[in-house]
């Protein structure tokens, strides 16, 4: 039996990230970055790289995500989050196979309040 399940939000996965890589203008501050790090180095001297615009922790607008998401990807991915069966979940089973060494189960599951309905197709080995 499956041990949990993917709940789909309706929030846009952040896309901070791959709109730092994909500007010009960024790709131009790392080359001249590079080339200052490689004149210092001969020169034993450190630069401090600053990375605040590459980190991917910076969180956008789901508005702004939506518009990155179509403009480089060309569909919409939503937020994933697993989330365990809780043990009030009551199991069907539709249809139990075995095949080449491995188990397959098609069912569903119900939450003990009855307002979700989760189906499932899982194999094991």
């Amino acid at each position: 039996m499956p041990e949990e399940w993917i709940e789909v939000t309706n929030t846009y996965n952040n896309m901070y990230q791959y709109k730092v890589a994909l500007s010009n203008e960024n790709i131009k501050q790392k080359v001249d970055h590079e080339l200052a790090n490689q004149m210092n180095n001969q020169m034993f001297m450190g630069l401090e790289q600053d990375t605040s615009q590459l980190s991917s922790d910076k969180v956008l607008s789901n508005d702004e995500n939506k518009a990155l998401q179509k403009k480089y990807l060309g569909y919409y991915s939503y937020k994933e989050v697993n989330r365990p069966f809780e043990a009030g979940y009551t199991f069907y089973i539709f249809k139990f196979d075995y095949l080449y060494n491995s188990f397959t189960v098609a069912g569903m599951a119900v939450n003990p309040e009855q307002t979700r309905v989760i189906y499932f197709l899982h194999t094991v080995q």
